[in-house]
């Protein structure tokens, strides 16, 4: 893990480089002991005037750092003098983000079937509704075809001339309507 920006304190001619922002719970940190003309120095690493040890060409490294890992460094290479003391801050990552919600959860089968029952029902029943009332009305029609209204009249009666044979007509009307 490259860090950004790095610690140098000058004093004298020994240089300590380590994070100058605080690093991240778990990450590995690599600490240098230089000179000030920037030469890699065989060196033995402190922490709160504990030794850690030494490191290869002048470095050190921080496996997985922890909280406890925070504190004062400096190194001491041969011949060269103390360097300045450092202070490393370690931080604990961001907790992660929540979990989205769960998706809701699909409606029950019975109330879907309900909603199809029920929108069955309202394009049927009127249809069924219809279709009873008009053959109804055709099968309950005695007459078919006929006209609804009927015409009876009755001959003359006697013999008289022509003019008399007008005078008393009677017609017996009979008028059915259906509905």
């Amino acid at each position: 893990m490259k860090t950004p920006s790095v610690s140098l304190l000058l004093d004298g001619r020994v240089i300590l480089e380590i994070p100058a922002l605080p690093v991240m719970t778990g990450s590995d940190v690599t600490l240098r002991c230089r000179d000030k003309d920037n030469n890699r120095l065989d060196a033995f690493f402190y922490k709160d005037d504990v030794l850690l040890g030494s490191g290869p060409d002048g470095e050190f490294i921080l496996s997985k750092v922890q909280q406890s890992d925070e504190g004062l460094y400096w190194c001491l290479p041969d011949l060269h003098g103390l360097s300045p003391q450092s202070r490393l801050r370690v931080r604990a990552p961001p907790p992660p983000p929540p979990p989205p919600p769960p998706p809701p959860p699909p409606p029950p089968a019975s109330s879907v079937s309900v909603l199809r029952l029920f929108c069955h029902l309202v394009v049927f029943c009127p249809y069924c509704i219809c279709s009873v009332l008009l053959v109804s009305i055709c099968c309950s029609r005695k007459t078919g075809n006929k006209p609804a209204i009927s015409m009876e009249t009755t001959p003359p009666v006697g013999g008289g001339g022509e003019d008399e044979e007008y005078d008393d007509i009677t017609a017996d009307v009979t008028t059915e309507h259906e509905l």
